[in-house]
């Protein structure tokens, strides 16, 4: 992963350049909408077996206040090669393992910035909702564990706007993760009490569970 530490330093080093020059839209070229992506999550879809995508969409009313909108799919199905290393790792013939796991959600809110037509910090707020799916190898028995979540949260970072429309958000928040209606349940027939307990103990135990929250992202006005 050397060459994406050296592709991330250096595009953190052009960033900081290019917002010490004239970075800003004119007043002449107002915002209307804007598009972005996390890059970071991209790199999901190099792994084999791997899908991940993080976009949204936003739309400025008046001079510091945009509403925005997102959609995050992350995903994964491990190949034979790779639940047999899995296996060779584990610490006993009976561990749990994971076969394939799968996270959709979509979320949206407001964003108070000093200026939406240009560089400008920002905070906001947003609410949110999504499904996960994660399935379980244990003895040539297959079991899911399923939830529907919601989200809610802050966050607070800049956004630089440069004439042509591109942008790079950066920054973070605290994110409230609450489970509801998780459903475990095998494949084929029904789980023993035993192995539903084990499954259950795995991923988020508690009903919310709070975490901190990255943002960067690329993409364009118009």
């Amino acid at each position: 992963m050397k060459w994406f530490t050296y592709l991330f330093a250096a595009a953190v080093a052009l960033t900081s350049n290019m917002a010490l020059g004239d970075a800003t839209v004119t007043a002449g070229r107002p915002v209307h909408v804007s598009f972005e992506t996390n890059p970071v999550t991209l790199l999901m879809n190099l792994v084999p077996g791997g899908r991940g995508f993080s976009g949204g969409v936003e739309v400025p009313f008046g001079e510091h206040v945009a509403a925005f909108g997102g959609v995050s799919i992350f995903g994964l199905q491990l190949s034979d090669e790779m639940l047999e290393s899995s296996r060779k790792d584990a610490e006993t013939v009976d561990d749990l393992l994971v076969s394939s796991m799968r996270m959709t959600g979509v979320n949206g809110g407001l964003r108070y910035y000093g200026n939406t037509q240009r560089d400008s910090w920002y905070a906001g707020g947003s609410l949110g909702t999504g499904k996960n799916r994660i399935t379980y190898l244990k003895n040539d028995t297959d079991v899911t564990d399923e939830n529907t979540f919601l989200t809610s949260g802050i966050d607070a970072g800049y956004r630089w706007l440069w004439d042509s429309g591109f942008l790079i958000r950066v920054g973070g928040g605290i994110v409230a993760n609450t489970m509801r209606d998780r459903t475990i349940s095998a494949i084929a027939g029904e789980p023993t009490p035993e192995l539903r307990d084990e499954v259950a103990s795995k991923g988020q135990t508690k009903k919310t569970a709070v975490s901190t929250s990255f943002n960067f992202g690329l993409g364009w006005a118009f």
